[in-house]
């Protein structure tokens, strides 16, 4: 009877031991840290992913009071340092010593190859970075992503040429606009937000991308004239001077447009006629004197390869005459002051290139009278 009541208390004591040694916040935070700061090791990346796995199971079972950004913020920081050697899950066991169970005893994959598919380094940001805005709202974390790690997260899915990513962007940037509008101003989706979002469409390749960067476009309009609005109540006026340093705004700018143009007009299926749509819009911005949109050489060239390049959907002969009118209605209304801006030689060389591709009988005519307007 001795011997058995001292096994009892060597055992309360070990368990009691065990349970105050269990890794707390600070551990991870530490062990975080450690793998970044040795991100070149091999699956340094992968080991963090899975350390994240493990905290919020030590979170979920009552080990640990409450979770913490700093780990959050350093493995999203992490994936997007690494995107690129990112290899998902690759490891046989985990920071536990436990199988991942992703493979079985033959080595061959089980279940469906797709949906077991690895996460690319953005898309498994991505679902952390949800993963932290839900604990967030449920409060079991206290700060939530900032507007810097979301555009982190923007950029990487625009890198990722696929409309699934496209369509990940604007879910994390829904995120990011219900939230602000709760009053959490230091997630607000600004100007780079949705510039980001507007590249994933672009490179997205869908069908529906020319209808989605016209969807964003309208947004930004709408959201900047209620900033003018706000900003007006406060007599607080819109000038070149501060249109500059309006950090941590939402306003529509050159990079805007030239962003959209440059992806627009060089697409296939109907993108090259949102892409005039989108200049058009440009266009009228500038001669409305908006502070922050400026027509550039490079804006006008983008546009003109769109009427250009339109012959793909058009009869050669069309798309020339229609470059043409284009290119002669900017310089009039450069000589009447409207635009301050003319194309270079890139963009006359275009539609010179567009007559050199038809068989119409006007095409000597058409491409001295350009000839003779870049001398004048």
């Amino acid at each position: 009877h001795s011997t058995h009541s001292n096994n009892n208390k060597n055992h309360n004591k070990n368990h009691q031991y065990e349970e105050s040694a269990h890794p707390d916040h600070v551990t991870y935070n530490i062990m975080m840290d450690i793998y970044f700061r040795n991100h070149k090791r091999r699956h340094s990346t992968e080991k963090a992913v899975q350390l994240i796995s493990h905290m919020e199971q030590a979170y979920e079972n009552g080990y640990l009071q409450h979770l913490d950004k700093f780990a959050y913020g350093t493995v999203i920081h992490l994936l997007l340092k690494n995107i690129h050697s990112y290899q998902g899950d690759v490891l046989k066991n985990d920071v536990n010593g436990n199988s991942n169970g992703n493979s079985n005893s033959n080595g061959n994959s089980n279940g469906n190859e797709n949906e077991n598919a690895p996460l690319s380094a953005a898309e498994k940001a991505f679902e952390i970075v949800l993963n932290v805005i839900d604990y967030y709202e449920n409060g079991s974390i206290k700060e939530h992503p900032d507007t810097i790690t979301c555009n982190m997260v923007l950029s990487a899915l625009a890198k990722e040429y696929s409309q699934d990513a496209a369509e990940k962007a604007m879910v994390l940037l829904q995120h990011m606009e219900d939230m602000s509008n709760a009053g959490e101003t230091s997630v607000k989706a600004d100007t780079m937000s949705y510039n980001h979002a507007i590249v994933a469409w672009v490179r997205s390749g869908a069908k529906e991308a020319p209808s989605k960067i016209i969807q964003i476009l309208d947004k930004m309009r709408d959201l900047e004239s209620q900033q003018h609005q706000q900003r007006q109540q406060h007599n607080d006026t819109d000038t070149d001077a501060n249109a500059d340093s309006r950090t941590g705004m939402l306003y529509l700018d050159t990079g805007v447009f030239e962003t959209a143009l440059h992806g627009l007009s060089s697409k296939e299926n109907g993108y090259r006629k949102i892409a005039i749509h989108v200049f058009q819009r440009m266009l009228d911005l500038h001669i409305k004197k908006h502070p922050s949109v400026k027509l550039t050489p490079t804006a006008l060239n983008l546009a003109i390869r769109a009427y250009c390049l339109e012959a793909d959907r058009k009869p050669n002969e069309m798309a020339a005459f229609d470059a043409h009118r284009f290119l002669f209605d900017l310089v009039k209304k450069y000589k009447k002051g409207q635009i301050d801006v003319l194309p270079d030689v890139v963009g006359f060389n275009t539609v010179l290139s567009s007559w050199a591709n038809t068989n119409h009988w006007k095409t000597i005519d058409k491409t001295e009278e350009i000839y003779h307007l870049m001398k004048e």
